[in-house]
């Protein structure tokens, strides 16, 4: 009963590993998401703030941007 038990237990650890891997966004995905806005000042905005979280992110070295030669 016990190795059930831990057996159960290691399959909900991994299946939510692997859910919040999938939940894992690029930070280019957002501004892919503001050129399907239509109102220009609507996704102006939405510009401004995703280049925002894209710049924070690289900062903190949560993204990377590499080149063909790198």
């Amino acid at each position: 009963m016990i190795r059930y038990t831990c057996l159960a237990g290691v399959g909900v650890f991994v299946s939510l590993s692997f859910q919040s891997v999938a939940q894992t966004q690029s930070p280019l995905d957002a501004l892919y998401a503001c050129s399907e806005i239509e109102s220009d000042s609507e996704r102006l905005a939405c510009y401004d703030g995703a280049v925002g979280r894209t710049k924070e992110a690289e900062t903190a070295g949560e993204f990377r941007t590499i080149t063909r030669q790198e």
